[in-house]
């Protein structure tokens, strides 16, 4: 064999190694693509879980607000009257007028500038 023979055999056997380096290291890339995968897709499981539970969660919110938000009213009068007879002015019997006030508003207020 003369020398160019063996260069050749030399450089032939250089490329198949790197060949085969190269098939190693695309072999260890894919396993990890694989893995990768592997965990986005149980994480997609995951965050599926998370968000049915910020939704619920959402909704408990919500649903408190509206038990919390509830009105203030308040007796601010109570004005009693006697029902009389025309004829004979006797009491006949008693009227009570009885005042409300929302105080929702006022609650709001208040609390909001606590």
């Amino acid at each position: 064999m003369t020398a160019s023979e063996i260069l050749m055999v030399d450089f032939t056997a250089v490329i198949a190694g790197t060949g085969v380096i190269g098939a190693i290291i695309f072999g260890g890339q894919l396993t990890v693509m694989r893995h990768q995968l592997n965990e986005m897709k149980s994480a997609g499981a995951y965050t599926k879980t998370a968000a049915d539970a910020a939704m619920l969660s959402a909704e408990v919110a919500k649903l408190s607000v509206i038990a919390v938000q509830r009105v203030f009213v308040f007796i601010t009068a109570i004005k009693p009257s006697r029902a009389v007879d025309a004829r004979s002015n006797d009491v006949m019997g008693w009227n009570f007028d009885v005042q409300l006030e929302n105080r929702e508003i006022l609650q709001r207020l208040m609390s909001s500038r606590v």
